[in-house]
């Protein structure tokens, strides 16, 4: 299932500004490419209500062939390397063999009604605002035809936009979504402040989307921030295999300024993990799956008492799963407390320094001491660690380097309560080996909130 929407109203507030960079012209952008000392630059305006655009061409012609003879010149629908159909006529057919040619004109509907028939199909948009933003986007092109190749002697087209792509998935979300599904979203900037949408989900299991729908949310991975801009609209009943939504983005479609008062900004937050892409579902109205710009490195180990040193007959049982970027190291623990005892109620929780068979310094504070501790029989944290977060540089002098050293099983996680207050279940990677069978109890857990939540620093703990 596919959903298509329009904000191209949404361009009347930046309309009437002319794209400042020039889109060139030249033999080798033809498909086949053309040998051709012909060059040229095109540029486009759209007007203050969005319902025509004005446009230049100037033309090098230093050979004097006959430029526009046999075609004229056109606007095609088409992406880099693919020849498509004719959408807008720029100039007649006549030959002109001036060493230099400059042409301007106004387009509007009008324009655009003398070519899209159903003789002539296209995945253009058939409305101005439409079109121009398939123009700055790579979608369309710009051929100029002569006499001595009619196919087109020089061609140009903004193929050189900045994409980047966001990977959705539930491991990804706040806190952490057993989900089946998966995604990719696919968005493509022009300078101008016009930005391409594609979204596809992978929907095996026939999961109900949308839910509230899906949105770009300002924060970073361990967080779950606000909504800053819309993707695709809420509803329910999309369980197809594969959904498919694309949107063209603008200022306009910022909702709110928490990262950044314009398209490109709040681009620029998602493109280093400031923000991120959620899609919601009927069955987690929170976010089913999610993910930004950056590709998030993780690991999950079990907890137990038996990893303490020395060991501990300790019923608590649990995972830490951490997801690390540059300079931010993002964590889950889930634990299983069945006698319910006080967790963090001494010390609280921590990352030390030391192999499996040792016990080390504190490198970081994951939870602090929790006056009274939590008895809840599972409970859920999460929360973010950065440089500021490292007290004891044994295992790194910086998150990036306690990162690393947790995940070569140099560092452990140590939870503590009052009964056992050196601590009452540890895990790290690599523990237990490859060889040595997983007596903790532990699992993955689905996350579960129990009624109360509180913040500690950049934490949040689930009780």
């Amino acid at each position: 299932m596919k959903i298509t929407q329009n904000l191209f109203l949404l361009l009347a507030t930046c309309a009437h500004v002319a794209d400042g960079r020039k889109m060139m012209l030249s033999g080798d952008k033809e498909v086949p490419s053309v040998i051709s000392d012909v060059t040229g630059t095109f540029k486009v305006t759209l007007a203050d209500d969005g319902e025509s655009m004005d446009f230049e061409m100037d033309i090098l012609n230093p050979s004097g062939i006959g430029v526009f003879g046999k075609a004229g010149a056109h606007i095609h629908c088409g992406g880099a390397g693919e020849n498509g159909p004719v959408i807008l006529g720029l100039a007649p057919a006549v030959a002109d063999t001036t060493a230099e040619i400059s042409v301007t004109g106004t387009l509007d509907e009008t324009s655009l009604a003398a070519f899209f028939d159903s003789a002539n199909p296209s995945n253009c948009k058939k409305d101005i605002a439409g079109f121009y933003t398939d123009i700055l986007l790579g979608r369309a092109y710009v051929n100029v035809h002569s006499t001595e190749t009619g196919s087109g002697e020089v061609r140009g087209q903004y193929d050189d936009n900045e994409s980047f792509q966001v990977k959705l998935g539930g491991e990804n979300e706040v806190p952490m979504v057993d989900s089946s599904a998966s995604g990719t979203a696919m968005f493509t900037t022009h300078p101008q402040g016009v930005v391409g949408y594609e979204l596809e989900i992978d929907n095996p299991s026939g999961i109900d989307f949308y839910g509230a729908g899906v949105h770009i949310h300002c924060g970073n991975i361990a967080v779950a921030g606000p909504v800053v801009v819309l993707l695709v609209a809420g509803g329910s009943g999309f369980t197809s295999e594969l959904l498919q939504s694309e949107i063209d983005l603008t200022d306009a479609s910022v909702v709110s300024d928490e990262c950044g008062s314009t398209i490109l900004e709040v681009m620029n937050k998602l493109e280093i993990g400031e923000a991120y892409v959620n899609a919601h579902s009927e069955e987690n109205p929170n976010g089913e799956i999610r993910g930004a710009g950056i590709e998030l490195e993780s690991t999950t180990f079990p907890l137990s008492g038996e990893y303490e040193v020395p060991s501990v007959d300790s019923s608590v049982t649990g995972t830490t799963t951490f997801a690390h970027s540059p300079g931010q190291l993002k964590f889950e623990m889930e634990i299983i407390n069945p006698l319910e005892h006080k967790i963090f109620g001494a010390a609280g929780a921590h990352i030390h320094c030391g192999g499996p068979d040792e016990a080390g310094p504190v490198a970081a504070f994951m939870v602090a001491e929790l006056a009274g501790g939590n008895d809840a029989k599972m409970i859920t944290v999460t929360g973010l660690l950065t440089d500021a977060d490292v007290i004891d540089e044994g295992c790194g002098a910086t998150i990036d380097e306690l990162k690393a050293s947790i995940y070569e099983g140099t560092a452990y996680v140590n939870v503590h309560s009052p009964m056992f207050p050196g601590g009452a279940t540890r895990g790290q990677v690599g523990v237990p080996s490859d060889d040595e069978p997983d007596d903790s109890g532990s699992s993955v857990l689905t996350s579960g909130g129990f009624g109360v939540i509180f913040s500690v620093a950049a934490l949040m703990v689930t009780i």
